[in-house]
């Protein structure tokens, strides 16, 4: 087994045998081989391949792991590269949660660390007892702050890129370094959360701390379209915390909605206040819904999209707003019937377990585009003559929000 690694003439390893002595990795892939099991004889030759392939890459030497050593978990057990998996059966899909904080580290944020850590903590507690999600993990994913953390990265917890809340708390979001610096790779950071190595068959659930802009302007490289689609392939519930000063708007109708209320957020169809508990459950109000000062930012349109929601992050200190989040993520937090995994390798060994649902994996791809497309044009349509105008690059200061066409003379 090793000998097929290291000696072979047509291994993947061959481009590098040249520039990296390959011995000591055969010497230690070839150590102790007689006692152990098959299966444990390929998990160890293959740890050898990775550090060879690791140090290949670091003398500029573009080698890829050998797909036999590119292995992802399942509930029903592990499978290899380019294999499938399909979970189905209720005993086949765990119960569990993966989440992933994006965390804009500017300064604008950095007062509310403390409560993104009581977000996370009511979230894990009623997950675990009111849906019995139990094992929920968490991760960080940091841009937008200087030097180091300007660019998209991943905080480790503990030494784990995933880790229960506790530790988030204590060590993953004190890690934070927070400035003015840094630039806005929204999207970038959004992809980089999309391609963790979540667990095959959990709830995947994305939430992102921002208070920059999110508009294709800023983002040339990625569009929407590339973000969208890797979200509602994979299932991944996407939630905005922004400060978006959401508000009503009496301009737009004639409001009857109780007096006092403060508006904490918003999905596609619903209005999340202070009296949203009132009852003893969560309760929405769609009758105010067209009243709101719809955020201009494709961020919300990809929260809306995927399930997600709309939260003002400058009412985060308000007693019931963490209240209300809560509930509301986990009264959406869903796991798919039934999902069909493969096991993919993004050019560093490591097998992801990307899911999708039946429905969306075995449809063809022109049918979701056609669904995805409607859905961002209902979007800017209900928006209307204010998103056009941004669109066009021109600044909302010079023209009347929230005045009709007709209003405005046009």
């Amino acid at each position: 087994m090793c000998a097929e690694h290291f000696l072979n003439e047509v291994s993947t390893l061959t481009k590098c045998l040249g520039v990296v002595d390959p011995a000591p990795y055969y010497a230690m892939c070839a150590s102790n081989m007689c006692q152990l099991t098959a299966d444990d004889r390929k998990k160890a030759a293959c740890v050898s391949v990775k550090a060879y392939v690791n140090e290949c890459n670091r003398m500029m030497v573009g080698i890829t792991v050998p797909k036999s050593c590119v292995v992802c978990d399942s509930p029903v057990g592990e499978y290899g590269q380019d294999e499938i998996r399909v979970l189905s059966e209720a005993e086949q899909i765990q119960k569990s949660a993966d989440v992933i904080l994006i965390v804009e580290e500017k300064e604008c944020n950095k007062d509310l660390t403390d409560k993104i850590g009581d977000i996370v903590d009511m979230y894990d507690t009623e997950l675990k007892n009111v849906r019995q999600f139990t094992d929920n993990r968490f991760g960080i994913v940091g841009f937008g702050g200087e030097g180091v953390h300007d660019l998209p990265h991943i905080h480790t917890i503990d030494g784990a890129i995933f880790n229960e809340k506790r530790r988030l708390r204590m060590q993953g979001l004190t890690a934070l370094e927070f400035s003015e610096d840094g630039s806005n790779n929204t999207f970038d950071a959004i992809l980089a959360a999309a391609n963790y190595p979540f667990r095959a068959g959990v709830a995947k659930n994305i939430v992102l701390l921002s208070c920059s802009d999110c508009q294709r302007a800023y983002h040339m490289e990625k569009t929407y379209a590339d973000v969208s689609s890797m979200l509602m392939r994979q299932g991944i519930q996407f939630n905005l915390l922004l400060k978006a000063d959401l508000q009503l708007v009496p301009t737009r109708a004639k409001n009857n909605s109780p007096k006092n209320q403060v508006i904490y957020g918003i999905d596609n169809r619903t209005v999340f206040t202070n009296k949203a508990l009132n009852s003893g459950t969560l309760f929405g109000d769609k009758t105010i819904r067209k009243l709101i000062n719809e955020p201009i930012n494709q961020c919300a349109l990809l929260a809306f999209e995927t399930g997600g929601a709309v939260f003002d992050s400058t009412k985060i200190a308000q007693k019931k707003f963490v209240d209300v989040l809560t509930q509301r993520m986990v009264e959406h937090t869903q796991i798919e019937e039934c999902q069909i995994c493969s096991c993919k390798d993004y050019n560093d060994g490591v097998g992801r377990s990307v899911c999708e649902s039946c429905d969306i994996a075995s449809g063809p791809n022109w049918y979701f585009e056609m669904q995805r497309t409607f859905a961002e044009t209902d979007y800017y349509s209900r928006l209307g003559l204010q998103t056009v105008v941004d669109y066009i690059n021109v600044k909302t200061a010079e023209v009347p929000v929230n005045k009709t066409p007709k209003e405005l003379g046009i």
